[in-house]
């Protein structure tokens, strides 16, 4: 747009009424444009903070749920390996064909244990992603429409 700028002597009133309007239409347009970018600004601040903090919290959570399932597991296989182990070297003693089923029993256990921890670390991290997902479309959306407030505001200005 063009500024135009007419001084009032030498010309009728309509247009020195006309010029006057359009002056002062651009001063309102101007700031309400610049509170309009604060407030998206604003928004847009607020939001990915929301997100940030959001995604970080998700984040310790699954590392705190993976760190204590792993223990936990860790300690069952641990426990059944010594149970098995003292078992298998008793049985071992007496028929190394005992020894052999309990080393296939502890192997299946430690499998179907490693199964379950690697089975909730990926749940984890899908939900981590969704949470993630869900923050930045929340995010993109509330800036969409303040772009679009902002410049209906500007078009009509």
């Amino acid at each position: 747009m063009k500024r135009v700028v007419v001084q009032a002597s030498g010309n009728t009133p309509t247009q020195w009424r006309s010029n006057m309007l359009y002056n002062k239409a651009w001063k309102i347009f101007v700031g309400i444009t610049y509170k309009e970018w604060k407030i998206l600004v604003s928004i847009a601040y607020k939001a990915w903070k929301i997100f940030v903090s959001i995604a970080y919290k998700a984040w310790k959570i699954l590392v705190s749920i993976t760190y204590k399932t792993w223990k936990i597991l860790d300690s069952i296989t641990y426990k059944v390996w010594k149970i098995l182990g003292s078992i298998a070297y008793k049985e071992w003693k007496i028929l190394g064909s005992i020894t052999y089923k309990a080393w296939k029993i502890f192997v299946s256990i430690a499998c179907k244990a490693w199964k379950i921890i690697v089975s909730i670390a990926y749940k984890e991290w899908k939900i981590f992603v969704s949470i993630a997902y869900k923050a930045c479309k929340i995010l993109g959306s509330i800036t969409y429409k303040a772009c679009k407030i902002l410049g209906n505001i500007a078009y009509k200005a």
